[in-house]
């Protein structure tokens, strides 16, 4: 996986400029050159649509699509539930290494 790692962190609780990483609403990405891979993390909204896994893959699908992230690049996609008193709660993290060849 990643040469090096942060914890993950909850919507809308972190963000860093200028290359560094960010941290926005429900989308939470991690970009730094000096790590081996980059990640992003996405999770549906607390509330009715929290426990909407069909929902969330979708969006996941189209964030790949819109950072044009090549397949053979993916790396590893994690899928996580936490249960709350309303239900599941969902996110997904996507890792992917434009590299990804010559890191095998």
């Amino acid at each position: 996986m990643c040469a090096r790692f942060s914890r993950a962190a909850k919507p809308a609780d972190v963000r860093k400029e200028h290359g560094e990483w960010k941290v926005l609403g429900d989308d939470r990405e991690m970009t730094d050159s000096a790590w081996s891979c980059q990640h992003f993390s996405l999770s549906n909204p607390k509330g009715e649509t929290a426990g909407n896994l069909p929902e969330l893959l979708r969006r996941v699908a189209s964030a790949i699509e819109e950072r044009q992230i090549d397949p053979m690049d993916l790396l590893d996609v994690t899928v996580h539930q936490e249960m709350t008193a309303d239900g599941p709660w969902w996110s997904v993290t996507v890792y992917w290494s434009p590299d990804a060849e010559g890191a095998a």
